[in-house]
Formats: C-alpha cells, structure tokens, sequence
C-alpha cells in the first residue's frame, strides 16, 4: 500500500476486495486445522484545515510476498502441536519516506477458532515459548493456537502469543527506510481428540502499519513594514499566513523589500531557532511549540541639517527624519533674542541735558514657528516642538504628514520678529531721538517712543536736532518785499539766508498849475528826487523796538529779552514773525517864488489853500 500527502497512516483492516487484502484463511478438518489470516490494506486521510502543512509528503509500502497459511493436524488424546514455521509462514515487507518511522500492530475482532458448526480453539492467554506449546506434557495448551512473529516490539522473538482485540504492537521503527523490512508471521496450534474434527477458520485478524507521528508545529509568518514576500522553504507565503513546519527540521526562509525607502532588519521569532538573524536569506528551525516569524525591514532615515536662520541660540544643527515617520527626531530648539541697551546722552550728539524716560535694557525675543524648506519660511514641514511633527507638504512629506524624501535636506528656522518700544528722549528746541553712532551724529535712526525691531544686539545713543522753525517776514513799508518769511534753528546765531527787502520813494511833479495860483511861479528845478530808506534789519514789532536779527541777506541775530538769549542765539521754540525796521531819507525840494506870494508844495492839482511842504 502507497500513502502519499497528508496520510500519515497505513491501516490494515478486514478486507475490503480482493486487490487490497491477503488472507490465510484457517481450516481444521478432522485431522487438519487451517488458520486463515485476512490482511486488506486501505488508508484514512487526515481532515483539511486552514493550516498549510509544509511537512512534506509521506508514503509507506507494505508488500506482501504470503497472505495466507494453514497447517493440518492430526490431534491425539494428550494433544499435538503443528506450526507453518518455514514456507507456510505469512510473509511481507514494510518500507517508507517517513523520517520517524512507522508502527506495526495486529489484533482481531474475535479471538476464537470457530468452526462452522459447533467447536472452537481458544487463543493463547498469555505468550509461550515454541517448546512449550508443543511439548507433550504441556495439556495446559491444548485446543489453543497462537501467532509468532519474527519480530516483536523491535526484537527478535521465539515465542508464539495469544490474538487480542486489543492492538498489540509487532514492531516499531524510528527513521525511514527505503530498504523495504521483512516481516514473518508464524502460526501454530496444538489440538486433541477432544474437539470435533472440521475446519476452524479466522478471517477477522488485522495487522495495521502506521506512519509514525511527525513532531510539528505551527508558525506564523507576518510581514513588518515594508516587506512585500516572505518563502519559507522554497513556498510563497502571505502576511498573516499560518504553516505547519516540522520539529527540529531546518527550513529556507527569505525575504524582499522596498529597497528604496527600508533596510534590511534582523528576523524575530517567538520560538525555534534562526540560523542568521541579520541575513536576507538563512534557515529557520522550529521547536514543538507554536511560533511567530516576523521578516522586518526597517525604514530609512535620512540626516536632516538644521539651519537657525539668524537663531542667537542654535540649538540643535542636525537631526533625522524616517521614512514615513510623523516626526523628526528629538532635538534642542533654537532661540533668538536680541538686546537694546545704551540710551545714553552724549554731548558729541548734542543729547547732554535731554531727558530719558528709560535706560533699561530691552529685550527682544523673536517667536520660532517651526522649519521650513527655504529661509524665506514659505513652505512649514515640521513644528517648532522638541520632537517636531511634521506637517502635510508638497515637498519632503505627504499629504497625512510622513516623511517621503528620499535622501538627506535642510531645513530652516522660521521666526516671527518681537518689536520694542524706545524710550522717549526730549530736550527743549531740539527734537531727539535714537542712532548707533555715539558722536557726531547728525540725523535721527529710531524715533523716540517709536518701534524698533533689532536684526542684532543693538545700543542705542540719543542724538538732538536743534529744531527749526517758521519765520515770518513783514517787510513793514517795504517797497520790494525780499524774502516773506525764513527759518531760525534753536541755538543758531542767525537766520536762515534772504532777500533783504528794499524801501524807495520818488518825488516828481514839481508843477504849477493855474488852480493852485502858480501859474507864473518859479520854479528852481523840476528834476524827480528819489527817497530811499535804510533797512536797519529785523524786529520783535512793527515799530521796531526790540531787534532781533541785522539786516545782512544772512540775519544775524542779535542778543534779546526775547526770541534770542544774551548770546544772540535762537530760544524761541515757536514760529514767530519779524519785522522790517527802516530809516527814512529827507529830500530837498526845490524852490518855487511868486512876487507877493508865499509859495511851497502840495500833493493837489487845484484849488489847493495851503503849502503842505515848504519851498526848498
């Protein structure tokens, strides 16, 4: 018989038809007893399941070269022994692939004899040498009969033993042999006169070989992350898959993966030896207890470099990214924080005497948002926490935020500005306010009171512009206004550049007409006379009291009560107006006579009764 696949076992049962069974059938007729032994072949499968057996396939061959036997007996009144010992024997040989051997039984579903009408030989109730049963004096052992194999249990056997309904085991072996084992079964009876004479026959003995059990386990096999196949010897098999493995068998095991994104990681097991953890392909040996395999890979990690991007701190210059990790590794933030400090008031920039509000020392702290893939801070990638999690990009990682790239970056602190507030630095006629340089300086950098955001440690100097302001010009009389107004800067000695008014008068005339009586006057000259003032520079007032500035095209000023102190320098810190101061020029005008008149000048035509101004 041939078992192949999953039949593990070889039974020999009562006969099924003809091609699958030997039988000896056993007959005691008078003076002859025939034992005949039946033995059928057939084989039971084992019940599927969702486990795949990679046990391998098992075959046994049993070959029957005799199956059957039978002896005549011609019985006497103190009983005979007869045995088939020698070519009446049952005969047949046992082969298999199966590494643990198998097991050989035989029994029977009656243990009698029976012949077919009345009478029967009983089996032997316990094992007894050859000699014994066939020696004359052992009447204990008539009208029994019994088998004697070659080998029982594994040895070499001279006794004869009683059939049983029970399995009683022939032999057992523990590897397979490709030799095919002989076996021979003998059978013997002793009968006397004291049982009718006919044919006694048996045809319910079994003999059963069956494949040995084969120690086995089952292993699980799942996949880590990125790994697409695992085989274990030579067999494709899928995540999750479950195998029936063999105990203490060594087996290949091999895995792929995404090359791209994941190494090679060691395998793991729960149980049973792996030959190489940290090689792609080696064995695995399992135990007898159930195991897990798990192929890993794990996923590449990139160097992340780290740029502060103008950080005062730099914290942490590099770190790692995973591919499909929701993180960078843990790193030390980056700080960036800036002092202003100073605001002092230094005479080289005319801040000596000014009033501060404050000289403490600010500071700015920017606000780190995260990183980025450029400086300008455009595209985020990673928060601003110690372990920064990485956030749905474009670029570097994907739409749920794990890491894609594949090869090493830079990314770049991203930071919000801190502005401060300067203190406020005043000083009367001057307007101040805030520069690096701590002399000389001539114009204001940072406002007072205003917003400054420092890019750097920054101390800062008061600096003071003498204020400037608006002056009016009232020519007061002028006859060519000049300059309408100008500026006077606190402190300065003079006003800014003008056009110096001008103040002229003609004199013309000189008639005589007949409605004012003159008609035959004479007159010593009617030449135009021209009157022209001298400008004597500025004033507080019309009346040109208090001076202020000279009457140069650049007005120096002059020491006042008002607008200028004792050192002729601005102090007014308003707009003021000033006033043009003049001096007349007198003229002579020319004589006019009339016999028996008294002659002079008028401003009218006609009908003029008085001389307004005086002749000559």
């Amino acid at each position: 018989m041939f078992v192949r696949g999953k039949q593990q076992s070889l039974r020999l049962s009562k006969f099924r038809h003809a091609r699958e069974c030997f039988c000896l059938p056993v007959h005691f007729l008078f003076a002859m007893l025939l034992i005949g032994i039946f033995v059928p072949f057939s084989y039971e499968s084992d019940s599927t399941t969702a486990v795949t057996d990679l046990t391998g396939d098992t075959s046994i061959t049993l070959t029957s070269a005799k199956s059957s036997a039978s002896v005549s007996i011609t019985p006497s009144s103190s009983g005979v022994f007869a045995t088939t010992s020698g070519n009446g024997d049952i005969r047949f040989s046992v082969s298999t692939n199966n590494y643990t051997g198998y097991g050989l039984t035989i029994r029977s579903t009656k243990t009698t004899l029976d012949r077919s009408s009345s009478g029967s030989l009983s089996t032997l109730s316990s094992s007894i040498t050859a000699d014994q049963f066939s020696s004359g004096s052992n009447t204990q052992y008539n009208n029994r009969w019994g088998y004697k194999p070659n080998y029982y249990n594994s040895t070499s056997n001279t006794k004869y033993y009683g059939i049983s309904t029970s399995s009683t085991t022939l032999d057992t072996t523990s590897a397979a042999n490709t030799t095919a084992k002989s076996y021979t079964i003998s059978l013997g009876a002793r009968v006397d006169t004291s049982i009718p004479s006919g044919t006694y026959v048996n045809e319910n003995v079994i003999v059963e070989c069956t494949a040995n059990p084969i120690p086995s386990a089952n292993l699980t096999v799942n996949y880590g992350t990125g790994v697409t196949g695992v085989t274990v010897g030579g067999q494709s098999v899928s995540n999750g898959e479950v195998l029936k493995l063999i105990s203490d068998k060594s087996y290949a095991i091999s895995l792929t993966y995404d090359t791209t994104n994941y190494n090679f990681s060691p395998w793991t097991a729960t149980a049973g030896i792996i030959g190489s953890s940290s090689s792609e392909s080696t064995t695995y040996t399992i135990g007898s207890t159930n195991s897990t395999l798990t192929a890993n890979a794990s996923p590449k990690t990139y160097t992340i470099t780290l740029n502060s991007n103008g950080a005062t701190t730099a914290g942490s210059t590099s770190t790692t990214a995973t591919y499909g990790s929701a993180g960078l590794a843990s790193i030390t933030l980056p700080q960036r924080k800036y002092t202003i400090s100073g605001f002092s008031k230094p005479s080289g920039n005319k801040a000596d005497g000014a009033t501060v509000s404050s000289t403490t020392t600010l500071t700015s702290t920017y606000t780190f948002n995260g990183w980025y893939k450029e400086s300008s801070a455009t595209n985020k990638i990673a928060s601003n926490a110690t372990t920064p999690v990485l956030q749905a990009s474009t670029s570097y990682t994907n739409a749920s935020g794990q890491w894609t790239s594949t090869s090493a970056q830079t990314l770049y602190a991203g930071w919000t500005s801190q502005a401060k507030t300067l203190p406020t630095i005043t000083k009367s006629g001057y307007n101040c306010g805030w520069t690096t340089t701590s002399t000389g300086a001539t114009t204001i950098t940072y406002e007072s009171g205003g917003s400054f955001t420092p890019t750097a440690n920054t101390t800062l100097y008061g600096v003071c512009i003498a204020s400037t302001y608006t002056i009016t010009l009232n020519g007061n009389g002028a006859t060519t206004a000049g300059s309408t107004s100008t500026t006077a800067t606190y402190g300065s000695s003079s006003l800014a550049a003008i056009t110096v008014p001008q103040r002229k008068y003609t004199i013309s005339g000189f008639t005589k007409p007949s409605g004012n009586n003159a008609s035959d006057a004479t007159v010593s000259s009617t030449s135009t006379l021209t009157s022209t003032y001298t400008f004597n520079g500025w004033y507080k007032e019309s009346g040109a009291t208090n001076k202020i500035a000279s009457n140069a095209a650049i007005p120096a000023l002059q020491a006042s009560t008002t607008y200028t102190n004792s050192s002729a320098q601005w102090t007014s810190t308003s707009a003021q107006t000033l006033y043009a101061g003049w001096s007349g020029q007198a003229k002579t005008l020319p004589t006019i006579t009339k016999t028996g008149h008294t002659c002079g000048w008028t401003t009218t035509s006609t009908g003029a009764t008085t001389i307004t101004y005086e002749s000559g």
